[in-house]
Parts: C-alpha cells; sequence; structure tokens
C-alpha cells in the first residue's frame, strides 16, 4: 500500500474513531464536537484534526476545555485503534467552513426575500413581464 493511501486511510479511521470517541464521552462538554476532517503528517507522527461544535460561543468554549482535558485519553485511543507503535500528536482546530456556509445560506435566504418582497410576492422565479 502506497503512503499517502495509508495517510489517507489514517486519516479516515482517526477522524471515525474520535467522533466515535466524543459522542459517547462521559464529559458533556465533549458530545457537542464533530471531527470534521483529518491531515496526516507523512510519517504519522502528528495529526491535525479539524472540529465543528454545535452551539454558541459558550458550548464552543466549554467543548475547547474537555477537548485539553482529554487530549491524552483520545491520543491513546486512537493509538490503540490504529494499532500503532507510536501515539500520533493531534492538534485540535476550529473548523470555520460551517459556519461560513450558515451565513452563506442566511444570506441568500435574505435576498431570496427580499426579491420576492420586492416583486410583489412573486416568487416563482419566473421573469415579470
Amino acid at each position: 500500500m502506497s503512503t499517502t493511501k495509508r495517510r489517507g486511510r489514517a486519516a479516515e479511521m482517526i477522524e471515525e474513531t474520535l467522533n466515535i470517541l466524543l459522542s459517547q464521552a462521559a464529559d458533556e462538554r465533549l458530545n457537542s464536537i464533530t471531527v470534521t476532517d483529518v491531515d496526516v503528517n507523512q510519517d504519522m507522527s502528528a495529526a491535525k484534526v479539524w472540529i465543528t461544535v454545535s452551539g454558541g460561543e459558550d458550548e464552543r468554549k466549554a467543548a475547547w476545555e474537555g477537548l485539553k482535558h482529554a487530549q491524552g485519553f483520545l491520543r491513546h485511543e486512537v493509538t490503540e485503534a490504529l494499532d500503532l507503535r507510536r501515539a500520533p500528536t493531534l492538534t485540535f482546530h476550529y473548523d470555520e467552513s460551517v459556519d461560513r456556509g450558515t451565513r452563506v445560506m442566511a444570506l441568500i435566504e435574505q435576498l431570496e426575500a427580499e426579491q420576492g418582497a420586492s416583486d410583489g410576492g412573486a416568487s416563482d422565479g419566473s421573469p415579470r413581464s
């Protein structure tokens, strides 16, 4: 198996393992975290883990604190699940793409609502004559 394929498979397994661990964690602060992507370096000694947190700013702060507290445990569990000799260093990063997508969708809905209001309620998408 090529190194690229092995790294890709390791990234998938880390993502899957972390999502399961976080959703089943006894620490409720971790239950709102979803892993969206994982990048593993070439020698698989480190992984960047991209996460989102459902809820507002308070939930995000609490989730980060819970993540800091559980980082050693999560690293150990990932090492066991992947049957690795060395535990990869896990660095967590907030994935803002979900927030950006939500903002874009809200803007689109706002524009559609404004357009519908200026068209006199005609929102079937057909041009007015």
